[in-house]
């Protein structure tokens, strides 16, 4: 784990301040617009940086390619919807800015081991005192390695 990060890989507010000003930049966007983002692509011209330059400095300073922390953003937000709002897949997957549901269920069951309908009904039985005081814990071999993951999606 990354110093900084939450359990879930997220930097906290205080690692983001420590950052240097283009990885917090682009933080920061991933951060506020994560569903709008569409790739490192776009994020870099956002920040007016070559894509190959953004890469290298994001993995030198968080340990991951912004790629990747986007989509963990991306899925630390359809936790928090699927926990806390009545969205169908359909839109949970649009508010956190993925193309549908079925590729919200694809990565998000890389990510987190479990289904998001499996991983909704596990949480709401953990917070009714039906399940698991703690809730949902993710298996060790769920996160994906930068090595593993389909760098074409973030193109």
């Amino acid at each position: 784990m990354n110093p900084g990060t939450e359990n879930t890989g997220i930097l906290s507010e205080k690692a983001m301040a420590a950052l240097p000003p283009l990885v917090a930049a682009a933080a920061a966007q991933i951060h506020e617009h994560y569903g709008e983002v569409y790739g490192v692509a776009e994020l870099a011209a956002q920040l007016e940086v070559s894509r190959g330059y953004l890469i290298r400095c994001f993995a030198g300073a968080v340990g991951m390619q912004p790629g990747k922390y986007l989509t963990l953003v991306r899925v630390e937000n359809a936790k928090r919807l699927l926990a806390a709002e009545g969205h169908n897949l359909e839109v949970t997957a649009i508010l956190c800015g993925f193309s549908g549901a079925n590729y919200l269920c694809k990565v998000f069951k890389r990510h987190t081991g479990a289904s998001p309908a499996a991983w909704r009904r596990k949480h709401k039985a953990a917070a009714s005192g039906a399940g698991p005081a703690a809730g949902w814990d993710e298996p060790e071999d769920a996160q994906l390695s930068v090595d593993d993951w389909d760098e074409q999606v973030w193109v």
